[in-house]
């Protein structure tokens, strides 16, 4: 066998390992792929459980000075109706 066919051998076990590397990257491509799809849907359905979480939340704080209002007069007023019992 002589230089030129050593060569040549040479580049085509180059090539063969080459071909398994970009089928390994194409593979790890495509997972990522998956990997971003799935994030972006889990994303998505995040967003509006927490803008409802959110609203819960402002809602809430809006009660609670009422009712906090409402305790307080449901207070006074037992303690009104004691003094005159």
């Amino acid at each position: 066998m002589n230089n030129l066919e050593q060569k040549i051998q040479k580049l085509e076990r180059w090539l063969k390992e080459s071909k398994k590397h970009i089928a390994y990257l194409e593979n790890q491509i495509g997972i990522r792929d998956e990997s971003i799809i799935l994030l972006k849907t889990e994303v998505g359905n995040l967003k509006p459980r927490l803008k409802k979480a959110l609203q819960d939340i402002e809602n809430k704080d809006k009660i609670i000075p009422a009712l906090e209002s409402q305790l307080i007069e449901m207070t006074k007023s037992k303690n009104f109706e004691k003094q005159w019992h």
